[in-house]
């Protein structure tokens, strides 16, 4: 009898640390090469790059040039990529090679100008310069003009007083456009932090009128999310301490601006400069560059809205993401 009880005993011993052991998930043992484009993407991993968290994993952590990002998904580089959403569902909607944690940042861009813009519709006969026009900035802004029931126009001869003229430019370009005269004229121009808190400092005449992120509602449209490699997903006490890691950050992000950007810069790519240094990452630019983590499950829907609606504009630009795509 005592020896059948022992060997129930045993059974159900061995059973309990199987169902807790599918419940975690098998420990990831390869490299983690969590890459991410330099500006709020960055800024989102800055306290876990400030205090080196490996979660007892070998994880590396790399900003790079925001017009690379996409190549290290592509060509599977990235164990966990934190990319603009359209680039996110495009090279990996599937799911099969990656799935999508979280949605990390939220948006940063806001229309600015000499201009009074007391809503949307102010922009109506305007011409409106586009930092960055066929992606995400153009791409989201578009999207909120068609919403709105504004027409909009890359033919410079064809705005009217009912439409607006929208046209492509360099972050570089704002100040100048803006205070420019004839042909090079803008009224308003849509860009992201820092450049926008940059140019508002210099130039008080150019003020903030319109954020794009209050115009989408919802407290933002979804704009950079964070991939991982489908095998890495199943190490579900690496994904939940990471997430957990991540909403920490950008909590602690506010009052540690100075270790933020010391943290950002030593984790840049050989040779760039970084967007945000201890000058210029204020506390104006950490609330604007809304930084927060919301969790696949919470965000699939949106994320499916968003996509829906920049394909609307933009077939070419992105894909529609499966079910499959969406870490639950």
């Amino acid at each position: 009898m005592k020896k059948t009880i022992s060997i129930l005993l045993s059974l159900m011993l061995a059973l309990v640390l199987s169902f807790s052991l599918a419940g975690c998930g098998k420990k990831y043992e390869g490299k983690i090469e969590i890459y991410m484009p330099d500006g709020a993407p960055a800024l989102a991993f800055s306290q876990l790059m400030s205090e080196n968290k490996t979660f007892d994993r070998d994880v590396t952590y790399h900003v790079v040039d925001a017009n690379t990002i996409g190549t290290y998904v592509a060509n599977e580089t990235a164990a966990a990529a934190l990319i603009p959403v359209n680039a996110a569902t495009k090279l990996a909607g599937t799911g099969e090679k990656y799935k999508m944690l979280s949605v990390n940042t939220h948006g940063n861009l806001f229309v600015v100008g000499k201009q009074e813009a007391a809503d949307v519709n102010a922009l109506k006969g305007k011409k409106i310069g586009v930092v960055n026009l066929a992606n995400v900035p153009g791409l989201t802004f578009k999207a909120i003009l068609s919403d709105k029931g504004i027409v909009y126009t890359e033919d410079a001869a064809a705005l009217t007083a009912e439409n607006v003229y929208l046209v492509n430019i360099a972050g570089t370009e704002i100040a100048a456009r803006l205070n420019a005269d004839g042909a090079a004229a803008l009224d308003f121009v849509v860009a992201p932090e820092p450049a926008v808190s940059t140019i508002t400092g210099k130039v008080p005449a150019i003020k903030v009128r319109l954020s794009l992120q209050e115009l989408w509602g919802e407290g933002g449209y979804p704009q950079a999310v964070l991939l991982a490699k489908t095998e890495l997903t199943e190490d579900k006490d690496f994904v939940n301490d990471l997430l957990d890691a991540l909403t920490a950050s950008a909590e602690w992000l506010p009052t540690h601006a100075t270790e933020a950007a010391e943290a950002v810069k030593n984790h840049l790519t050989e040779g760039l400069n970084p967007s945000f240094t201890a000058d210029n990452l204020t506390q104006t630019v950490i609330t604007n560059c809304n930084i927060k983590v919301e969790k696949a499950k919470d965000a699939k829907e949106k994320v499916k809205s968003y996509i829906d609606k920049i394909i609307a504009i933009d077939a070419q630009s992105t894909s529609a993401p499966a079910d499959a795509f969406f870490y639950m």
